[in-house]
């Protein structure tokens, strides 16, 4: 009897959970005596997650770059159909909305791992709070790539919007720790 693509389903869920597990899991994340030393974890954080930003740049260049002219003059194309546009359209916002996707799986697990770090003796709240501002700013993000996936440019503005607000109530909280790889805010 063959395996089914059905039934071999939660077998591999379970497999990729107790793998991530222990990754996550093994994240050093000591406890901070002082302000400076929580600052310094959490930058340190942000600084060995590159992926988030430092390839988002080069893919977006080569999403909205030009294409180089071919150095044959080629007859000139009839006008594109209604549909063919449809069509590109449709591939340009789903790869961008892919990548933008990526950034945001990245920035997601970034807070997670800022979220491990136990912050100092009365940072709790000001660092909760700013930890529940990335997280939904991850959740709006991706609510936002969502409705921008369905062609729906309004709502995915407005959840952007809402997604920028919560990042900066969340970090006005830590504003003055002198944090500054990490985002505490963004300009709308």
């Amino acid at each position: 009897m063959a395996i089914g693509r059905r039934s071999s389903a939660p077998a591999l869920i379970a497999l990729a959970i107790t793998l991530t597990v222990p990754a996550i899991a093994a994240v050093p994340a000591s406890a901070a005596t002082t302000r400076a030393e929580y600052v310094a974890q959490v930058d340190q954080i942000c600084s060995q997650s590159p992926r988030d930003s430092g390839h988002l740049g080069p893919r977006l260049k080569t999403l909205f770059g030009s294409k180089p002219l071919p150095s044959l003059p080629l007859p000139v194309p009839s006008e594109p159909t209604k549909k063919q546009i449809h069509r590109s359209l449709n591939r340009f916002v789903n790869r961008l909305a892919s990548i933008l996707a990526t950034f945001n799986r990245t920035f997601s697990s970034t807070t997670e791992q800022i979220a491990l770090v136990s912050p100092a003796p009365g940072d709790e709240a000001a660092v909760a709070q700013w930890i529940a501002g990335l997280r939904q700013y991850a959740a709006y993000t991706a609510e936002s790539l969502r409705a921008l996936r369905h062609h729906k440019s309004g709502a995915a503005l407005a959840f952007q919007g809402q997604a920028i607000d919560t990042l900066n109530a969340g970090g006005a909280a830590v504003q003055g720790f002198g944090i500054t790889i990490c985002t505490t805010s963004l300009a709308r």
